[in-house]
């Protein structure tokens, strides 16, 4: 049989290993007494190898899920970063290169929109510039023929305020166009009563 014992020798408490296995022939038995450090020696050794490689497993485990997560997380985030930037307006500022997974499927539409957008915005841009130059180009030949016209001209709002004349009628009614503009029709038109000059307006 195997048995542990404690022995404390000079104040300090040591466990001893003891076994006795008797000879029945003789008469006699054999006891052999150990440390027990030294017949557990490997066990301990074994205990520490299982715990070393534990955490090693632990340690690689960790690394696996963090890295996998990264693989996820980053993509979105990249995706969330642009939808903001699109948000202000920022049309011209590429995504990347995506992953070839579902995420990254959804990066590459995300891509094919923006550029969708980035060229509607230009064309409509592009429409809006080419509508306003011929607004432009067309006032100012309207404003070249009030100008240059032989006869007399003006332009009256609904309350018969004078917004614009040409150089002709400046010439006819004897005012500068900086008084006309100051002026209403029925300044003008002394002839006309308020009234007749409203029923001018309503022609």
């Amino acid at each position: 049989f195997v048995t542990t014992n404690a022995v404390i020798e000079e104040g300090k408490s040591e466990h001893e290993v003891i076994a006795f296995a008797p000879i029945p022939r003789l008469g006699w038995g054999v006891s052999v007494e150990q440390d027990e450090a030294e017949p557990l020696a490997p066990i301990f050794q074994v205990r520490m190898q299982i715990t070393f490689i534990a955490t090693i497993a632990l340690i690689i485990a960790i690394s696996f899920i963090w890295l996998t997560t990264r693989q996820i997380t980053q993509p979105v985030v990249r995706l969330a970063a642009a939808a903001r930037r699109m948000a202000t307006g920022d049309l011209n500022t590429p995504l990347g290169k995506f992953a070839s997974d579902e995420i990254g499927q959804m990066g590459r539409d995300f891509e094919a929109m923006r550029q969708e957008l980035a060229a509607w915005g230009k064309e409509l841009e592009a429409r809006v510039q080419k509508e306003l130059n011929e607004r432009l180009r067309a006032e100012h030949q309207s404003a070249t023929i009030l100008r240059t016209s032989i006869d007399g001209f003006w332009i009256l709002d609904a309350q018969g305020r004078i917004l614009e004349v040409n150089e002709s009628y400046c010439r006819l009614s004897g005012y500068t166009r900086a008084e006309l503009l100051q002026m209403r029709v029925t300044d003008v038109e002394a002839a006309e009563t308020p009234s007749e000059t409203a029923e001018h307006l309503k022609r």
